[in-house]
């Protein structure tokens, strides 16, 4: 979803980089990769899943933007495959406005979601 969004909306995407450390800092929260990157672009961020990139892409790109792609891929929608039922996602309006991030322990690394207003 991220990368969609990101490719549809960023006018510089095609120069745009992010230089993974092996953590980035949000708030009070950290998000991890498995080892430093380095100085990635969104082709080689995808292809190494950089964590750490996608974070900060999700900030570039701002909760309107994803809660937007989050509808247009019907990932706000609920799913059936064979006969399981997937409920829908929720989106939650912080106070103020104000995107809330969570950062959520999966295989040692902390997944980024955002609740958008």
């Amino acid at each position: 979803m991220t990368t969609a969004a990101a490719l549809d909306t960023m006018r510089d995407l095609d120069s745009w980089s992010f230089d993974c450390s092996g953590s980035f800092e949000i708030g009070e929260d950290t998000i991890t990769c498995p080892n430093a990157h380095g100085n990635v672009d969104l082709a080689e961020a995808l292809s190494v899943s950089c964590n750490c990139a996608f974070a900060q892409l999700t900030l570039e790109l701002g909760g309107s933007v994803l809660s937007q792609y989050t509808e247009k891929l019907g990932l706000a929608s609920g799913l059936s495959v064979n006969g399981f039922q997937r409920q829908k996602a929720a989106l939650l309006s912080p106070i103020a406005g104000t995107p809330i991030w969570l950062g959520r322990e999966s295989a040692n690394t902390k997944i980024l979601s955002i609740l958008v207003p």
